[in-house]
């Protein structure tokens, strides 16, 4: 895994030269790090990136997510394939490979209530269209389905979601706010199911690439019930 880690991240300068490559992604550090599928959380300070590398209709995401104390949490892979429609929409198709890090207290033999790090393996798929309205407005459906890999990890699960991006809204001649409201619903054999709201602000500056964000999850309707969650933090774009 971090072999992989390592190969990519010496990979991107020599992908970065070719002019039909783009290269770009965030980094954010955050009080509560939060899922891509809003209704999970870590629970505590998280420092998550989110790396792009796209050449024509290829797409490659990896999301690595850590807890502050530089404990893996959850990494995302995909290979995503975009199929344009017309000049305002596009289909996304893809697949990918996931991996969540648990912590469990195990009893051992001479050694009582031992924190242990577990990873489980999930294969992803997607199927998601993308509207532009216009340079700052868009609106996207996607479908995620998740099939576990390991016995002691979820069988599978569905994420529905109808979102959309409302971006460069300008308080003046420089700051900006950026709106991402998200309706989404989850199923899963934990078993897990329901309906979401959630919606992420983000404060902007003209020419900087660091913002500031907060974020908030409402349950609808939810199995078995929770409250809401919330998050806020620095994001650094490049």
């Amino acid at each position: 895994m971090y072999k992989t880690l390592l190969i990519l991240l010496f990979a991107i300068p020599s992908f970065a030269q070719k002019d039909s490559v783009i290269v770009y992604g965030n980094v954010l550090i955050t009080n509560n790090g939060i899922d891509p599928v809003p209704a999970f959380a870590l629970g505590k300070p998280a420092i998550m990136a989110n790396l792009f590398i796209a050449k024509r209709h290829f797409i490659y995401n990896a999301q690595v997510n850590y807890s502050l104390d530089l404990k893996p949490w959850a990494q995302n892979h995909w290979f995503l394939w975009k199929i344009p429609y017309n000049e305002k929409s596009n289909f996304r198709v893809g697949t990918g490979i996931s991996f969540f890090h648990k912590r469990d207290n195990i009893d051992y033999l001479n050694r009582k209530n031992e924190e242990m790090q577990i990873t489980n393996q999930y294969l992803m798929f997607e199927l998601s269209y993308w509207y532009r309205f216009s340079a700052n407005r868009t609106l996207q459906f996607i479908y995620w389905q998740d099939k576990g890999l390991s016995w002691d990890g979820l069988k599978y699960g569905s994420f529905f979601s109808v979102s959309a991006n409302i971006n460069k809204v300008r308080l003046g001649k420089n700051p900006y706010i950026n709106f991402n409201p998200n309706l989404f619903y989850l199923t899963n054999t934990a078993p897990q199911h329901g309906l979401y709201f959630s919606e992420t602000t983000t404060l902007g500056f003209k020419n900087l690439p660091v913002n500031l964000f907060v974020q908030n999850v409402f349950p609808i309707t939810k199995s078995p019930q929770s409250g809401y969650l919330w998050n806020y933090g620095v994001k650094y774009s490049f």
